[in-house]
This record gives C-alpha cells, structure tokens and sequence, in this order.
C-alpha cells in the first residue's frame, strides 16, 4: 500500500494512509447524507427512518448485509450493494487517507488490484 500511495502522489507518505483489519462500523461524521439505490439512483437519507437504523444495526450484529428495499422504486438488494459513498458502511478492511478525492488513482488501483465492494467514506473537519 506504501508503495501505491507514494507512487501516486509524492504528498502521501506512511503516516497518511492507516489500514484497519477488523470488524467496524465507517462513517463520515456529518458527511452522511445517505445510501444510493443500485436500480434508480435515488439516494435514502440517513434520517430515513428506523427500517434504515435497524437494517444498520442488523448488518453490524450478523456481518451479513441485509436486504433494503428502495422507498422510490420498491426495489430490494442487499445493503452492501448500494451506493454507501455517501453515508456509511460495515467491513472488515479500511483504507484511510488524508486528503483523498474519490475519483483518485488511488481508489482506481485498489479496486482493480483487489476486486469486490469499496465504499468511499468521507470526513469532513
């Protein structure tokens, strides 16, 4: 990882980018403004709701992301098929940095290196 980060950009360097390697709960502070349906787009606001803080809590309990079933088209898929860059996810594996633009090359390396469902959680200070 090092090594990608700094071939990236020469601004990354090894005390920027910390990997976690156990079961979490990643959120962006106040930048969580909801999940992405993966059929029409619409997005599902944190607020939306207890079926959305139960469905959470569910996916954090079991480590198995549950079904959500979308308030604007009616459509169902697991929650770990959405579009969580926008609010937050559960996992076993985090990747944070410092300043880091969701289009960046960075990302791009990861999921192509390492295929299967990445979120881009962000934090603003």
């Amino acid at each position: 990882m090092e090594q990608m980060a700094q071939r990236i950009s020469p601004n990354h360097y090894e005390d920027h980018v910390t990997v976690y390697d156990t079961w979490r709960l990643y959120h962006g502070s106040e930048a969580t403004e909801g999940f992405g349906c993966p059929h029409c787009g619409n997005l599902w606001e944190l607020g939306g709701g207890e079926a959305l803080y139960a469905a959470t809590d569910q996916w954090w309990r079991s480590h198995v992301a549950p079904d959500l079933t979308c308030p604007a088209c009616g459509a169902t898929s697991p929650m770990d098929h959405w579009d969580l860059d926008r609010g937050l996810a559960v996992g076993t594996l985090a990747i944070t940095m410092e300043l880091w633009d969701k289009d960046d090359e960075f990302r791009d390396a990861l999921t192509e290196r390492f295929p299967g469902r990445w979120a881009g959680i962000y934090e603003h200070l």
